[in-house]
């Protein structure tokens, strides 16, 4: 192949059908275009984020509700603990309010018998060290005047069985307050 048919083959291939003429300047609408499919997609995403937020369970925030205006004094036990008696899944459980809990905790045996299932893996860090557990979704916990929907709870083999662990994903939702040896927990103030 000579430089003369190099050159035919250029010019042959340059006018081919849907070849852009030289000396073709894009249109400056290009960008447009793309920053509207942007919006569009943005739109649509945050649209979903929402409806998963309000109609699959566990990926909205925890609501605890008061099933009337009260609180829940607590005294100490003889280890210096805060206990209450309570339910998940309207399995009766003792809680110990843990606020260096990151989430309600409950044994594998105790999650068998208030139906946890469909856990995730996961390792958890506690007091005696980091172990492997699972978070589950508890339809429903309560204690005192008050009740949570749709609360994830870590389940962990090594935990003790009847007795949970009352974490800060729903301590966080209410006011703690402690004052002579006693905790309060009530509604938090809007």
């Amino acid at each position: 192949m000579g430089i003369d048919d190099r050159d035919g083959y250029k010019q042959a291939h340059s006018q081919r059908p849907g070849a852009l003429p030289p000396g073709f300047v894009p249109s400056r609408r290009a960008p447009a275009g793309i920053l509207s499919m942007v919006l569009l997609w943005l739109l649509i995403g945050g649209a979903i984020t929402l409806m998963v937020r309000a109609f699959v369970p566990g990926f909205g925030p925890v609501r605890v509700r008061a099933a009337q205006a009260g609180a829940v004094l607590l005294s100490p036990n003889r280890w210096g603990n805060y206990t209450l008696e309570g339910s998940i899944n309207g399995v009766p459980i003792t809680f110990l309010v843990d606020t260096g809990a990151s989430t309600v905790a409950v044994s594998t045996a105790d999650a068998d018998r208030m139906g946890l299932s469909g856990c995730q893996g996961v390792a958890s860090t506690t007091a005696n060290g980091t172990t492997s557990g699972c978070l589950a979704l508890a339809r429903q916990i309560s204690f005192g005047p008050f009740s949570v929907r749709n609360v994830r709870v870590a389940v962990l083999p090594r935990m003790a069985a009847g007795q949970a662990l009352l974490g800060m994903n729903v301590l966080s939702r209410l006011q703690i307050l402690q004052q002579d040896g006693r905790m309060m927990l009530r509604p938090a103030q809007p």
